[in-house]
Protein backbone atom coordinates (compact mmCIF):
# COMPACT_ATOMS: atom_id res chain seq x y z
CA UNK A 1 0.00 0.00 0.00
CA UNK A 2 1.69 3.53 -1.01
CA UNK A 3 0.62 6.57 1.06
CA UNK A 4 1.53 10.19 0.17
CA UNK A 5 4.13 12.17 2.17
CA UNK A 6 2.50 14.27 5.05
CA UNK A 7 3.58 17.98 4.08
CA UNK A 8 4.50 19.01 7.86
CA UNK A 9 4.87 22.38 6.51
CA UNK A 10 1.96 22.86 5.18
CA UNK A 11 0.28 21.69 8.26
CA UNK A 12 2.33 23.59 10.69
CA UNK A 13 4.28 26.27 9.56
CA UNK A 14 2.97 29.58 10.91
CA UNK A 15 3.07 33.16 8.39
CA UNK A 16 5.22 35.19 10.72
CA UNK A 17 3.95 38.29 10.16
CA UNK A 18 0.57 36.98 11.69
CA UNK A 19 2.21 35.00 14.61
CA UNK A 20 3.42 38.96 15.70
CA UNK A 21 1.40 41.51 14.24
CA UNK A 22 -2.26 39.44 14.37
CA UNK A 23 -5.53 38.49 12.39
CA UNK A 24 -8.27 39.77 12.92
CA UNK A 25 -11.19 37.43 15.01
CA UNK A 26 -15.10 37.79 14.78
CA UNK A 27 -16.54 37.95 18.13
CA UNK A 28 -20.73 38.09 17.80
CA UNK A 29 -20.52 41.76 16.24
CA UNK A 30 -16.98 42.69 17.49
CA UNK A 31 -13.55 41.85 16.50
CA UNK A 32 -10.25 41.14 18.41
CA UNK A 33 -6.40 41.79 16.59
CA UNK A 34 -4.52 39.02 18.46
CA UNK A 35 -1.00 37.87 17.56
CA UNK A 36 -0.13 34.07 18.12
CA UNK A 37 0.98 32.77 21.88
CA UNK A 38 4.25 31.70 22.36
CA UNK A 39 5.66 34.94 19.99
CA UNK A 40 9.35 36.50 20.53
CA UNK A 41 7.70 39.56 21.83
CA UNK A 42 5.31 37.49 24.02
CA UNK A 43 8.53 35.05 25.24
CA UNK A 44 10.36 38.00 26.05
CA UNK A 45 7.52 40.13 28.30
CA UNK A 46 6.86 36.74 29.87
CA UNK A 47 11.08 36.25 30.75
CA UNK A 48 11.17 39.34 32.04
CA UNK A 49 7.93 39.99 34.34
CA UNK A 50 8.43 36.03 35.15
CA UNK A 51 11.91 36.13 36.69
CA UNK A 52 11.53 38.82 39.56
CA UNK A 53 8.36 36.80 41.33
CA UNK A 54 9.76 33.10 39.93
CA UNK A 55 9.59 31.95 43.57
CA UNK A 56 6.35 33.28 44.43
CA UNK A 57 4.82 32.15 41.51
CA UNK A 58 6.17 29.07 42.48
CA UNK A 59 4.03 28.53 45.34
CA UNK A 60 0.21 27.19 45.60
CA UNK A 61 -0.30 30.97 47.42
CA UNK A 62 -3.46 33.11 46.59
CA UNK A 63 -0.38 35.79 46.32
CA UNK A 64 0.87 33.54 43.59
CA UNK A 65 -2.27 33.70 42.03
CA UNK A 66 -3.02 37.16 41.74
CA UNK A 67 0.77 37.74 40.83
CA UNK A 68 0.40 35.51 38.21
CA UNK A 69 -2.65 36.98 36.76
CA UNK A 70 -1.56 40.34 36.94
CA UNK A 71 1.85 38.96 34.39
CA UNK A 72 -0.42 37.01 32.35
CA UNK A 73 -2.94 40.49 31.96
CA UNK A 74 0.76 42.28 31.29
CA UNK A 75 1.97 39.81 29.26
CA UNK A 76 -1.29 39.15 26.89
CA UNK A 77 -2.49 43.39 26.70
CA UNK A 78 1.07 44.18 25.06
CA UNK A 79 1.57 40.79 23.07
CA UNK A 80 -1.28 39.05 22.03
CA UNK A 81 -5.03 41.29 22.25
CA UNK A 82 -3.64 43.78 20.12
CA UNK A 83 -6.87 45.55 19.54
CA UNK A 84 -10.45 45.27 19.35
CA UNK A 85 -13.45 47.02 17.56
CA UNK A 86 -16.18 48.81 19.09
CA UNK A 87 -16.45 49.80 22.72
CA UNK A 88 -16.15 47.18 25.48
CA UNK A 89 -16.65 47.54 29.23
CA UNK A 90 -13.78 46.02 31.07
CA UNK A 91 -14.49 46.98 34.75
CA UNK A 92 -17.46 45.75 36.62
CA UNK A 93 -19.99 49.21 36.51
CA UNK A 94 -17.81 50.53 34.03
CA UNK A 95 -18.43 52.61 31.12
CA UNK A 96 -17.79 51.47 27.67
CA UNK A 97 -14.09 52.27 26.78
CA UNK A 98 -11.96 52.42 23.21
CA UNK A 99 -8.86 49.66 22.79
CA UNK A 100 -5.67 50.76 24.66
CA UNK A 101 -3.17 48.61 26.16
CA UNK A 102 -4.64 49.69 29.44
CA UNK A 103 -8.06 48.94 28.90
CA UNK A 104 -7.05 45.78 27.62
CA UNK A 105 -5.25 44.77 30.48
CA UNK A 106 -7.67 45.64 33.03
CA UNK A 107 -10.36 43.51 30.83
CA UNK A 108 -7.73 40.36 31.13
CA UNK A 109 -6.97 40.96 34.94
CA UNK A 110 -10.40 41.12 35.92
CA UNK A 111 -12.16 38.61 34.06
CA UNK A 112 -10.33 35.24 33.74
CA UNK A 113 -13.09 34.01 31.62
CA UNK A 114 -11.97 36.57 29.10
CA UNK A 115 -7.93 36.08 29.60
CA UNK A 116 -8.92 32.87 28.60
CA UNK A 117 -11.06 33.01 25.58
CA UNK A 118 -7.89 35.68 24.13
CA UNK A 119 -5.80 32.58 24.72
CA UNK A 120 -7.77 29.98 23.01
CA UNK A 121 -7.65 32.27 19.97
CA UNK A 122 -3.99 33.02 20.28
CA UNK A 123 -3.23 29.08 20.94
CA UNK A 124 -5.27 28.49 17.43
CA UNK A 125 -2.64 28.26 15.11
CA UNK A 126 -4.96 27.55 12.14
CA UNK A 127 -5.27 31.00 12.14
CA UNK A 128 -1.71 31.77 12.01
CA UNK A 129 -0.91 29.08 9.21
CA UNK A 130 2.03 30.20 6.51
CA UNK A 131 0.08 27.41 3.48
CA UNK A 132 -3.01 29.29 3.79
CA UNK A 133 -1.84 32.36 2.79
CA UNK A 134 -0.56 30.81 -0.59
CA UNK A 135 -3.61 28.71 -1.08
CA UNK A 136 -5.56 31.74 -1.02
CA UNK A 137 -3.36 33.91 -3.45
CA UNK A 138 -4.04 30.84 -6.00
CA UNK A 139 -7.62 31.19 -5.64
Amino acid sequence: MTTTALNLFAEFAVNETKESDGVWVDYGDHKFLIAMSGNRKYREKFLKLYKPHERLLNGKSKAAEAKSAEIMADVMSTTILLNWTGKMIVEKDGAPVEYSVENARKALQNLPRFRALISEFSEDFKLFRAVEDEEDEKN
